[in-house]
C-alpha cells in the first residue's frame, strides 16, 4: 500500500467513525416508552460509541503506521514489548523480513484500542503527535464505564447502576467525537 491509499483509507475510516456516531446520536433521540428497554438500548449505544472509537483508532494506527517507514520504525523502537526483545546477530535478518508481520500481528491481536492509557503514548511516540490530557482523562473514564456496561451489565464495583439517560449519551458522543478529530487534525486527516 502506498502513502496515497492509505491516506485515502484513513479518510474513509474518519467518515465511518462520523456515520457511526451520526447514526448513534440518532438511536439515543429515538423515543422509546418502555423504560426498562430504554436502558438496555442507553447501555448499548454507550458501548458502541467506545467502539466506534477503537475502530477508528486501530485502523488508523495501522494503516498508517505500515504505510509510512517514519512511522513503523517510530513504532518499533518505543513500543514497550519490542524494547524488550533480543536478538542474536545471526538471527537478525530473519527478524528483520518478519518485522512488519509481527508489528501487524501485535497491533491487531494484543493491543487494546479502548486502553487510552497505552494507545495515546502509542500514538504520540509513533507518530510525533501531543494529544491533550484533559481529552485523555474524559475518554479514559468513559472506557471504565464502559468496562462496567459491558462485563458487570451496567453496574460499578459497588453493585450500583450507572445512570444514563440521553444527556450522558449526547456528552460521551461529544468527547469521542472531540478525541477522534483532535487526533484526526494532529495526523493531517480531513
Amino acid at each position: 500500500m502506498n502513502n496515497d491509499e492509505a491516506l485515502i483509507n484513513k479518510k474513509e475510516y474518519l467518515e465511518n467513525f462520523r456515520v457511526d456516531l451520526h447514526n448513534l446520536k440518532l438511536l439515543n433521540n429515538s423515543k422509546n416508552s418502555n423504560e426498562k428497554l430504554k436502558n438496555i438500548l442507553l447501555r448499548q449505544i454507550y458501548i458502541s460509541i467506545i467502539g466506534t472509537m477503537e475502530t477508528f483508532l486501530w485502523e488508523t494506527f495501522t494503516d498508517l503506521t505500515l504505510s509510512k517507514d517514519e512511522y513503523f520504525r517510530n513504532f518499533i523502537m518505543t513500543f514497550p514489548k519490542f524494547q524488550k526483545q533480543k536478538y542474536e546477530l545471526s538471527s537478525i535478518f530473519i527478524a528483520y523480513n518478519e518485522l512488519k508481520a509481527i508489528a501487524k500481528n501485535e497491533i491487531d491481536k494484543n493491543i487494546r484500542f479502548h486502553n487510552v492509557s497505552v494507545v495515546v503514548p502509542m500514538f504520540e511516540k509513533t507518530f510525533n503527535i501531543d494529544i491533550p490530557s484533559p481529552i485523555t482523562r474524559e475518554i479514559y473514564h468513559a472506557v471504565t464505564i464502559r468496562h462496567d456496561l459491558v462485563h458487570k451489565n451496567g453496574k460499578t464495583e459497588k453493585g450500583n447502576y450507572h445512570e444514563l439517560n440521553e444527556k450522558t449519551i449526547s456528552y460521551l458522543i461529544e468527547e469521542v467525537s472531540n478525541f477522534v478529530e483532535e487526533i484526526a487534525n494532529k495526523l493531517g486527516i480531513e
